[in-house]
C-alpha cells in the first residue's frame, strides 16, 4: 500500500519529479528506480506524455563537439516550479536557459552551498527540495508530506518548444542533423518545414539522386576540387590584407617573429590557417601546395580538418545512396561555405578583444573563437532533399 493521487502528476512533469513527490507523500528515501518500476503504471495512470519515451528530446545528430542528447547532465530546476514541488523534463533541456513557464533562469545548483547532482529518474537518498546544507527549494514542505501538492496545470507558451516537442520529423527520426558550429536552434523543424529563409537564417536546398557506389577516381577528384577551393579562398583573403600583413605572413612561415606587428587582420587569417589545418606550426601556412594523400575508401580534403568533419555527412549520404557526383558537390560545396563561416566567425570574434593581446592569443588558447551561431546541414532521406542552414550573425 502507498500513498498517491493521479491529480498529482502534472503535463511535462519529469519522472524525477514525479518520484520525489512519491518519496515525500510516503516518507521514503532509500529508493531506487528498480524498486520504483512496480508502482510506475498504477502512479502515471493515463499520464502518457509523462512516459520515458516523451521525455526524450533528442535529435540524431552528427558533427564535432556533438551534443550526444539534449539533456542537461545536472538537475535544474526553476526556482518559481520548485516551490510548489514541481521538475519539469523541460528544465533539462539544453537548448532552453529559462522556465518555458516562467521565463526564470534555470539554476543548476545550490543557491547556499553551489552542491550539483546528476539528472537520473530516480536518485537514491536524494530530496529534490531539500538541500543537505539546509537549503530548501520547496516553500511550504509540510503541504507536500501530508499530501496537498499543487494541482496546477503548467501550459507551455513557447511555440518553438511545442514545435521542437511535437514534430514528427523530430519524434519519427526522419532527417539527420550535422552541426558544424554553434547551437541547433529551436525553429529548426519549422525551417525545414517552410523551406525558406527568414529574417535569422538562410536555407540552401539541394536535391540528390540515388545511385549505388562512389568510385576512387571520385574521391581523387574530390581531393584535387577541394585543393582549388582552398587556394581560391586563400588568394581571396590575401587579397584584402595590406602589404605590410602579407610580408608578415612571409616572414612567419620562415620562422622570422622579432619584426611582426600583429593586427587583427593578419592575426584572424593566421588562425584561420592553423585551424583549418589541425596545426600549431606557423612555418606551415604557406608551404606550397597540399601533399596528395593516399585515399582509400573516403574523401580527404586539402583542409585537415574537414577529413573530420565532413566524414560523418559523407558517410550518410553514401548510405543514402546518393549519386557519386552529387556527393562531390555537394561535399564541395560545404567545405567552401564552411570556409568562409571560420574565416567570419574567427575575424567577428577577434573584433571583441584589445589589439595588444592579439600575438597572445595566436599562440595560446583558441577557446575564445567558438560561438553560437548556428551553421549546419540536415539530410532528409524520404525527401531525397539536403538543407543548408546558416544562422545570421
Amino acid at each position: 500500500m502507498f500513498t498517491w493521487k493521479n491529480v498529482w502528476v502534472q503535463p511535462y512533469e519529469s519522472i524525477l519529479s514525479i518520484s520525489e513527490k512519491f518519496k515525500f507523500c510516503n516518507q521514503v528515501s532509500n529508493i531506487t528506480e528498480k524498486s520504483m518500476a512496480p508502482f510506475w503504471e498504477e502512479i502515471l495512470g493515463d499520464s502518457i506524455e509523462n512516459k520515458k519515451a516523451k521525455e526524450d528530446l533528442s535529435i540524431p545528430i552528427l558533427g564535432r563537439r556533438i551534443l550526444n542528447n539534449f539533456c542537461y547532465p545536472k538537475v535544474r530546476v526553476c526556482p518559481i516550479c520548485i516551490k510548489v514541488g514541481y521538475h519539469s523534463y523541460l528544465h533539462q533541456f539544453t537548448l532552453i536557459s529559462k522556465c518555458p513557464f516562467h521565463s526564470v533562469e534555470l539554476i543548476s545548483g545550490c543557491p547556499s552551498c553551489d552542491k550539483q547532482h546528476p539528472y537520473k529518474r530516480v536518485i537514491p537518498n536524494f530530496s529534490l527540495y531539500l538541500c543537505p546544507c539546509g537549503y530548501e527549494f520547496a516553500s511550504d514542505l509540510s503541504k507536500l508530506m501530508n499530501g496537498q501538492v499543487s494541482t496546477h496545470t503548467y501550459d507551455l507558451p513557447m511555440k518553438q518548444i511545442r514545435s521542437w516537442l511535437e514534430s514528427d520529423l523530430r519524434i519519427k527520426k526522419s532527417v539527420n542533423i550535422f552541426r558544424l558550429n554553434g547551437i541547433i536552434p529551436l525553429e529548426l523543424f519549422e525551417l525545414i518545414k517552410n523551406d525558406k529563409s527568414g529574417e535569422k537564417f538562410t536555407i540552401t536546398t539541394y536535391e540528390y539522386r540515388r545511385v549505388k557506389g562512389i568510385s576512387k577516381a571520385r574521391l581523387d577528384n574530390i581531393f584535387h576540387s577541394s585543393r582549388k577551393i582552398v587556394s581560391s579562398i586563400n588568394r581571396h583573403l590575401k587579397s584584402k590584407m595590406t602589404i605590410e600583413e602579407l610580408r608578415s605572413v612571409k616572414l612567419i612561415s620562415r620562422n622570422s617573429l622579432s619584426e611582426i606587428k600583429y593586427t587583427r587582420g593578419l592575426t584572424t587569417y593566421l588562425i584561420w590557417k592553423l585551424y583549418i589545418n589541425i596545426s600549431r606550426d606557423l612555418r606551415s601556412i604557406e608551404n606550397g601546395k597540399e601533399r596528395y594523400p593516399v585515399i582509400y575508401e573516403q574523401p580527404k580534403f586539402a583542409a585537415k580538418l574537414y577529413d573530420v568533419i565532413l566524414y560523418d555527412l559523407y558517410v550518410i549520404l553514401k548510405l543514402q545512396e546518393a549519386s557519386e557526383e552529387d556527393i562531390e558537390n555537394f561535399l564541395l560545396m560545404i567545405l567552401s561555405r564552411s570556409l568562409i563561416f571560420e574565416y567570419n566567425r574567427i575575424s567577428r570574434q577577434l573584433t571583441k578583444v584589445k589589439s595588444s593581446t592579439l600575438e597572445k592569443i595566436l599562440y595560446g588558447d583558441w577557446a575564445f573563437i567558438n560561438d553560437d551561431i548556428f551553421f549546419g546541414v540536415v539530410i532528409h532521406p524520404k525527401r531525397q532533399k539536403v538543407y543548408v542552414i546558416e544562422e545570421l550573425p
